[in-house]
């Protein structure tokens, strides 16, 4: 429907999609249009939502991702402190699994980075969830829920909680 380019808002979506026998709100579909990247364009003297592949060479993906990376940093700037992460994780004294992906799957966040949670978080246990990157709960959810069992299955002494 949004590549027919017949679409002039968000509540016809929700109609449209509701008629078809999904159960959707506006606020649901008025959302996943802009995570998808829908804009609204002027064609044949009418507003109506479009994918970014319609509209030419421009790299749509990177255009947001610099967007929102853009808001996030002005969000960062006009905060009055940052959060002190270090000092949260220091304080963590229950049983902790860090799961991660593999360093060249992931794309989300630098396994690195998150492999430093577990020099943070004293006892923290790290796993690679294997031929997964950022989303292994979602592409080897039996896996990632074995190696979640396994960990949470095991006696904790109190050596290990500190």
């Amino acid at each position: 429907m949004l590549r027919e380019g017949s679409v002039q808002s968000s509540d016809e979506v929700a109609a449209r999609l509701i008629e078809a026998g999904f159960e959707v709100t506006q606020a649901t579909v008025a959302r996943d249009l802009e995570q998808i990247g829908a804009i609204k364009v002027k064609r044949d003297g009418r507003m109506a939502y479009a994918l970014p592949e319609r509209l030419g060479e421009r790299n749509w993906p990177t255009d947001r991702l610099q967007r929102i990376f853009a808001e996030w940093a002005q969000a960062v700037e006009s905060g009055s402190h940052l959060h002190d992460i270090v000092a949260d994780c220091q304080r963590v004294t229950a049983p902790t699994l860090i799961v991660t992906g593999e360093p060249a799957l992931d794309r989300v966040v630098p396994v690195e980075s998150t492999a430093g949670y577990a020099r943070l978080i004293q006892g923290a246990r790290t796993c690679v969830l294997e031929r997964t990157g950022h989303l292994g709960t979602i592409t080897r959810p039996s896996i990632f829920a074995d190696m979640v069992n396994e960990f949470a299955s095991k006696p904790v002494s109190r050596s290990e909680v500190a």
